[in-house]
């Protein structure tokens, strides 16, 4: 009978556990066997220091009895899920305080360590639920950008897990809510770091201790300890992170092994992430995270419904196409390249524009416009921008205009909007509107209204684009290009970004017609210029 109880005490000391009187197993805190236990007078200091203990004070008379010291081990024992047999001379017991862990106490004065806590609350937490961050150095075991990245990590785990928004403050004049350091012994506050092992780190409640209000929020890491990241050689800063930012955020230590607020260091965890017990405990405090539904890619997808905001040749005779915040480069044998991002190319250019055109004489300046402001470009190249529509001698009425060009028949500028549209003469850069106008568009024969853009391209045709379709003008008729075959309006998509026939060609009109229509056309541009 002897052998077979040494037996059980010895598979369940291997296992990690022991088994309560019900049967159950009791999660326990495993000690690294090469760790040199403490001494018991070192188990009562550690005893006092994380709230299993009051302090003895010899000059009033409260002195610790041994009952107390016993009653404090079983309260030290059962946090740590060992077996309560409140031994001050047990071996792990004594070599529990030798284990790395968080600095902070586990029990509080108003603590009831008879209830096995799961997830705890301090008592205080932030009274909004909008924060930000600070890392304020870092440390030497580890690149920079990985700390950065670590921490952001540690953050968005607590924020994504509640209604929380944790933002990091780049700006050094503001006074973040919670800042982080790695420091070395004595470093500003009343609790000095302990070098290496030990104490890991520690963090400060939401509204801080008595003398304590200014570090409310902040971690302060002991840097003497070596730091690692994905399994590396040292203390797991990710698990450690998120453990004393759980303290920043109000958590206090729970008794529950595989909750991140556990007090002692559990080494390397691959894919950590909260337990529902932290989950539980940060949204009892700041609730549920918001639901938001998934957003769709805002990058446009060449053969989706196109839409575009704008169409322009620039001087350097390339074809672009602008649709939210990105734009794509129009091939001249039909197809396009893209999806670019507008900002990535057109310096201080803002998404969205309204309209686009490109005065080719004689610098050849291309005009963005939008709401009531334009820029000016040549190419890609920055020159002005943005101003008022008003110093281009464009009235008020023109704000959020639809579409513009510079029709080559005639060299008039015109902007279309709603059902209307305007003629303007453009001498030394200035712009004058022509008598007469605004016009109604129905003078363009079928041309439909509130068109998205307009553009001459390089076959020498006008082209007007209305949501995802589009309309090829003959210019010598004054009148929609008429093509039985195949009509108009025809698809942007398949026939301008190459979705559907990658190959289709937009041939010039020289080389369809040869020299005496050309003639012909050219004559009757005097004609259109006085009619338009």
């Amino acid at each position: 009978m002897e052998v077979r109880i040494s037996l059980i005490v010895v598979i369940a000391a291997v296992s990690g556990f022991v088994t309560s009187a019900n049967g159950k197993p009791i999660a326990s805190v495993s000690v690294d066997p090469e760790l040199q236990p403490a001494r018991e007078s070192e188990l009562l200091d550690y005893l006092i220091k994380y709230g299993y203990l009051s302090s003895p004070n010899h000059r009033i008379g409260k002195v610790t009895t041994m009952e107390d010291f016993r009653a404090a081990v079983k309260k030290m024992q059962r946090f740590a899920g060992y077996e309560e047999t409140g031994d001050i001379s047990d071996p792990r017991t004594l070599a529990l305080v030798k284990r790395k862990r968080c600095g902070l106490a586990d029990l509080g004065p108003s603590d009831n360590a008879k209830r096995k806590r799961r997830w705890a609350h301090q008592g205080t937490s932030w009274k909004k639920n909008f924060l930000t961050y600070r890392l304020e150095n870092h440390t030497p075991d580890i690149a920079k950008e990985d700390v950065d990245k670590t921490i952001a990590k540690a953050v968005e785990m607590w924020s994504n897990a509640s209604g929380l928004t944790i933002k990091r403050e780049d700006d050094p004049e503001a006074t973040p809510d919670i800042k982080l350091s790695f420091v070395e012994g004595f470093h500003g506050d009343t609790r000095p770091a302990d070098g290496p092992g030990g104490e890991l780190a520690h963090a400060f409640f939401p509204l801080g201790g008595k003398g304590e209000e200014d570090l409310a929020g902040d971690v302060h890491f002991d840097d003497e300890d070596k730091f690692a990241i994905n399994g590396g050689a040292g203390v797991d800063l990710l698990w450690l992170s998120v453990h004393e930012l759980g303290h920043s955020l109000g958590l206090d230590h729970t008794y529950h092994p595989a909750s991140v607020m556990f007090a002692y260091y559990p080494g390397y965890v691959e894919k950590l992430k909260l337990d529902s017990d932290d989950v539980a405990g940060i949204q009892a405090l700041y609730g549920l995270p918001d639901v938001v539904a998934p957003q769709p890619d805002p990058t446009p997808k060449t053969c989706s419904d196109v839409k575009l905001d704008a169409m322009v040749t620039t001087a350097d005779k390339k074809t672009y196409a602008f649709n939210g915040q990105h734009f794509w480069e129009i091939r001249d044998t039909g197809g396009a390249s893209g999806p670019h991002e507008i900002k990535a190319h057109w310096p201080d250019l803002e998404e969205n524009i309204d309209a686009a055109y490109t005065v080719q004489e004689p610098f050849g300046h291309t005009i963005f416009l939008k709401d009531s402001r334009f820029w000016v470009y040549r190419n890609k190249e920055y020159i002005h921008g943005p101003a008022q529509i008003s110093q281009l001698n464009l009235p008020d009425e023109l704000a959020n205009v639809d579409a513009a060009f510079q029709w080559v028949r005639n060299g008039k500028i015109y902007f279309f909007k709603g059902s209307r549209y305007w003629r303007f003469s453009s001498t030394s850069g200035s712009l004058q509107m022509d008598a007469g106008y605004p016009r109604d568009i129905s003078v363009w024969r079928g041309v439909p209204y509130d068109i998205n853009a307009v553009f001459q391209w390089k076959n020498g045709r006008s082209y007007f684009f209305k949501g995802n379709k589009y309309y090829a003008y003959d210019d010598a008729r004054v009148q929609l290009l008429e093509d039985n075959e195949n009509p108009y309006p025809r698809d942007v998509a398949s026939n301008w970004m190459g979705c559907v026939r990658p190959d289709v060609a937009i041939r010039p009109v020289g080389a369809a017609f040869g020299l005496v229509p050309n003639v012909l056309l050219f004559m009757a541009s005097l004609l259109i210029t006085w009619l338009f």
